[in-house]
This record gives structure tokens, C-alpha cells and sequence, in this order.
């Protein structure tokens, strides 16, 4: 009898390895057969991934949590909800501090006036204001960058500010106080920067004139663009389609992707195009060097 169940135990350690085998060889399978799950939110420069999305090019291989925000984003992936996302260097930063395999996958575009700084009076009378000046932005992203360079570059360092954490959806909603001795700033992007100046806001500085890279790319795990590379690269091909497409029939790109765009009319949607750049198509070794000065590893890139 001893030695019978002494066989058997010989028997249990095999028994194990081959049933660890077979689960890693399920859970193997399992994840080559996931979407990759990216979170987007609602910036002029992402209207190709919507493009992508509401044509139905990605088909099983992509899933886009479409987002209220940079941060609702970078949360989504920091959570484990995704396994990256559409964003700047500074979402970037703040996810590779949690996940050092992190990666940029894709470049999409920079930006070169489409992020602007908003208010309801003028730069000469904001420099006047003797007051505390509200300043309305998503805190925990390139916001606060751009508002940080915007006050040097502009010398308003003497004024005194006061940060408000706000989405931008919430902020497009806002209208300019009822008296311009109340001065207050509003820190923004396209879709929303059209909506907010319709609204009565004044653009008193953007990107195309304070110099800060806000730089938009794809960012995945390593492990998922090492298992993934066919589908990444599937998907900068469709981005340089969609762009393609935004070309030859901007009519048509903008009635695909009006749903994410607010209340921009067609006029206003390409009027917003123009304070952005276009990185998918082009060829991005010349980038390289200042990617590197940023603290971004140009070598994962998908050429």
C-alpha cells in the first residue's frame, strides 16, 4: 500500500506540470484572441481613431473606450482597464511612472495652435487684474504645462492664479462672467476651444505661439505591441486611410465623425485642423531627436 501511493505522488508533480502547461497554453490563446483596448478622448487631432471606429476598420482587433478627458484616460490605463492610450507626453509620463513598459506605438500628431488659453478679457486687462484669477483646466495633464509656460513666456508670474480641477466637457458649458472685473482663464482644446469662443470667450495665446511640444501618440504596453504588431501596424495604416479620406472628402470625414465633435459646424471643424499636424503618415525619424530631449523612446515607434 506504501508503495502504491508513494507511485502515486511520484505521479503528482507531472500531473501538475502538465496542467499548468495546458492553462498557460489556454491563457496564451485566450489573450492573442483580445482586442487591444485603447481609451481615446474627445481632441480634434484623435478624429481619425473615430473615423476608424464608425467605418468598422478596426473590426475585433481594436476596442476604443471613447473618454471624457486626458486624465479619465490615463486613469483607465493605470487601472488595468486598458492596455494604452491615445494622449500627450505628459499623459505619458505619469503612465510609464506606474508601468515602466509603457510605450509610444504610434505618433498622430502635434499640436501647433489647437490647445489655447481662453478668457473673457483681453491680455492687456488680464495683466491689469489686481484680483485672484480662476483658472480652469484638467489639472493632471498637458493643461497645466501649457499654462505654466504660458505664464512665464507672457511674464505674469506677479498675478495670482488659482487652479480649478475641470473636465472639458463641463468647461464648454461655461459662459463669461457677467462683469470683466472678474477676470478668469480657461485652459483648452479642440473640439471644445470652438465651442467656449462661440460662447464669448477671447483666445489670448495658444500653441502656436508659446513654445511647449504637446505631442499626441499612441502609447501601449511593450507586451501588447510585442504580441500585437500586425494589428498596431493594421491600425497606423487605417489612421494614414482616415487621413486620407479627411483629404479627398472632408464633407464626408466630418458627418462620420460629428457625434465627437460637439457643436463644431463643418467650417469650424476644418478651421480647427489648421492648429494641428499631422505625424501619422509622415516620416518620423526626424522627430526622433527631440522625442529623446522630451524623455520618449522614439525606438518602439511603428514606422
Amino acid at each position: 500500500m506504501n508503495v502504491r501511493i508513494r507511485k502515486y505522488c511520484a505521479l503528482i508533480p507531472a500531473l501538475a506540470l502538465i496542467v499548468t502547461s495546458i492553462l498557460l497554453l489556454v491563457v496564451c490563446e485566450k489573450n492573442d484572441s483580445d482586442p487591444i483596448r485603447i481609451s481615446v478622448n474627445n481632441w480634434i487631432g484623435y478624429t481619425p481613431i473615430f473615423y476608424i471606429h464608425e467605418k468598422g476598420w478596426a473590426g475585433k482587433d481594436l476596442r476604443f473606450a471613447t473618454v471624457s478627458s486626458l486624465l479619465e484616460s490615463e486613469k483607465m490605463f493605470q487601472a488595468g482597464m486598458t492596455d494604452g492610450f491615445a494622449g500627450t507626453q505628459y499623459e505619458y509620463y505619469h503612465g510609464h511612472a506606474v508601468s515602466q513598459s509603457l510605450v509610444p506605438a504610434i505618433l498622430i500628431n502635434r499640436s501647433v495652435g489647437a490647445d489655447g488659453i481662453l478668457s473673457n478679457v483681453g491680455l492687456d486687462a488680464l495683466k491689469k487684474t489686481k484680483s485672484e484669477i480662476p483658472v480652469y483646466m484638467e489639472i493632471q495633464t498637458v493643461n497645466n504645462s501649457l499654462f505654466s509656460s504660458f505664464v512665464k513666456e507672457y511674464g505674469l508670474e506677479r498675478l495670482s492664479f488659482r487652479k480649478v480641477n475641470m473636465d472639458q466637457a463641463s468647461m464648454a458649458a461655461m459662459k463669461p462672467p457677467a462683469t470683466e472685473e472678474t477676470s478668469i482663464l480657461l485652459i483648452t482644446y479642440e473640439p471644445y476651444k470652438t465651442e467656449l469662443k462661440n460662447n464669448g470667450f477671447i483666445e489670448i495665446a495658444s500653441t502656436r505661439n508659446i513654445k511647449l511640444l504637446v505631442l499626441d501618440a499612441i502609447f501601449l504596453e511593450e507586451e501588447v505591441l510585442d504580441r500585437k504588431t500586425e494589428t498596431v501596424l493594421a491600425f497606423k495604416k487605417n489612421l494614414e486611410r482616415a487621413i486620407a479620406a479627411l483629404r479627398e472628402d472632408p464633407k464626408e470625414f466630418y458627418e462620420t465623425v460629428k457625434p465627437y465633435l460637439g457643436n463644431q459646424t463643418l467650417a469650424e471643424f476644418l478651421g480647427s485642423l489648421e492648429g494641428i499636424e499631422w505625424l501619422i503618415a509622415a516620416d518620423s525619424r526626424w522627430m526622433d531627436a527631440t522625442l529623446k530631449e522630451n524623455g520618449i523612446p522614439p525606438n518602439r515607434l511603428i514606422r
